[in-house]
């Protein structure tokens, strides 16, 4: 065989594994991007909670004490 056949050869095989490194490398960026996703959905449901805990001890609150004031008028 001459060289140039051979170098042809690799060159066809490097370029297999070029095609091959670049689709691995989409799919780590596709899957990366996917997960930050994950972690954004994640906090925003994390703190629509905390939020929403927030509201229902507050109202909590508000409704023992009207229950006592309620309770302490009826007991006058």
């Amino acid at each position: 065989m001459s060289v140039q056949t051979d170098c042809g050869e690799y060159m066809v095989e490097l370029q297999h594994h070029l095609i091959t490194l670049e689709d691995l490398h989409s799919r780590y960026l596709s899957y990366q991007t996917a997960f930050n996703k994950l972690l954004i959905e994640i906090a925003r449901r994390r703190q629509y909670q905390e939020a929403a805990e927030h509201i229902v001890k507050t109202m909590m609150s508000q409704l023992q004490a009207m229950t006592e004031g309620d309770l302490e008028f009826l007991l006058r």
